[in-house]
């Protein structure tokens, strides 16, 4: 979570600090690679 804070920070976007850590815990047992390529499926 602390990760994609720093990086939604960099990006210089804002967003509800409860956000980072609730995708944290989406990805932290998924294959992001698969996520991202079944986007249109």
């Amino acid at each position: 979570a602390e990760k994609i804070s720093t990086l939604v920070k960099s990006a210089n976007v804002s967003v509800e600090s409860y956000w980072p850590s609730l995708f944290a815990k989406l990805l932290e047992k998924r294959n992001v690679e698969d996520l991202i390529l079944s986007v249109g499926s």
